[in-house]
């Protein structure tokens, strides 16, 4: 779903160099859930941040900090959604609209057992068209992520508004996720 806007943008970015790469006052490196495509201030939502022992457990992805998004518990160990910030650029229609910078990841999968880690996949795969083994890991990730987001951003009506502010409808949103967000806005 995000994929097809990250092409057009690789697209834009290629024919107009130095474009999204700028780094000026319209940029910004911000924290991004991977699955719904919801652009965060740290200041005023709260999803959990990594601790230093997982951070450093994962050396792919090789980054200093990211935050959980989902988790599911399961015998092999605990599959996780996470992300680190990623580069936004300002788009100019509509004005003001964050616009992902196409070089940084936009989050993984992960598996961790004990001290070891490792990447399983990407979230935008694996919520899209999840493999027939990963389905129940993927609808236990995807009720934790909605859980965790309504608590994030302070109430269901607060996730809601914004999902709405940033123009993420329900046909925007991957399969999975659409009968769990209903739910929401059906109470």
């Amino acid at each position: 779903m995000r994929g097809a806007g990250c092409w057009l943008f690789l697209l834009v970015t290629f024919l107009l160099p130095g474009f999204a790469f700028s780094q000026d006052s319209s940029s910004a490196n911000q924290p991004f859930d991977p699955v719904m495509g919801l652009f965060f201030k740290t200041s005023q939502i709260a999803f959990e941040r990594a601790p230093a022992n997982l951070v450093s457990a994962c050396t792919n992805p090789a980054r200093s900090m990211f935050w959980i998004y989902a988790r599911a518990k399961r015998p092999e160990g605990a599959y996780m959604v996470i992300a680190g910030p990623v580069w936004t650029v300002q788009d100019t229609d509509p004005p003001g609209k964050a616009v992902l910078d196409p070089v940084d990841s936009y989050g993984d999968v992960i598996l961790v057992h004990g001290t070891k880690c490792r990447v399983v996949g990407d979230p935008d795969s694996m919520f899209n068209a999840p493999k027939p083994e990963q389905v129940s890991i993927v609808n236990d990730l995807a009720a934790d992520l909605v859980n965790r987001a309504v608590r994030a951003y302070g109430g269901e009506a607060n996730f809601l508004a914004a999902l709405k502010a940033q123009e993420i409808t329900s046909q925007k949103l991957d399969p999975v996720l659409r009968p769990l967000i209903a739910r929401l806005t059906q109470k």
